[in-house]
């Protein structure tokens, strides 16, 4: 027992969103992924045009997404290293912006990046994406603290 969800309505609101955005898109993908109680039926090619598109615009999310509606089609992603490439290159980008501005919201979206780790690793890496991820958001807390003692100087 909780809260009754529109569909209808919801679908409606991310249509009317008035410029695309990432996650809005790996929501929509989602409407068409999976059987579920939905107001559409599953539909992979609809699923895969809203999932790459938020993918490319940055939504790590739906490249899991599309490898697992892969896996449900009993299919291999047809290039499985443009996954890899692309969550590297999204990886890259939140390392230079932390190095460039060392504040907290780098250091935990970056944390929250390799927490989520490579489609398919071995599980070594995984291991070692989970370290790197408690050190960025150790690195978070870390300024979040200095963050306050300057406010304090301030006050």
């Amino acid at each position: 027992g909780g809260m009754q969800i529109n569909l209808q309505h919801a679908w409606e609101l991310f249509q009317g969103a008035s410029s695309p955005r990432a996650e809005v898109l790996y929501e929509q993908g989602l409407f068409f992924c999976f059987e579920m109680e939905s107001i559409f039926e599953k539909d992979d090619i609809k699923a895969l045009f809203f999932l790459r598109q938020a993918f490319d615009l940055g939504d790590i999310r739906a490249a899991f997404a599309v490898e697992e509606l892969f896996q449900q089609r009993k299919e291999v992603y047809p290039l499985p290293e443009e996954l890899v490439q692309v969550y590297a290159w999204r990886l890259g980008r939140l390392l230079r912006a932390a190095e460039l501005v060392p504040c907290s919201e780098y250091w935990q979206r970056l944390s929250q990046a390799y927490q989520i780790g490579f489609p398919q690793d071995s599980p070594e890496n995984k291991e070692k994406f989970l370290r790197l991820s408690r050190y960025y958001a150790d690195k978070s807390l870390e300024s979040d603290k200095k963050d306050a003692i300057e406010k304090e100087k301030c006050s």
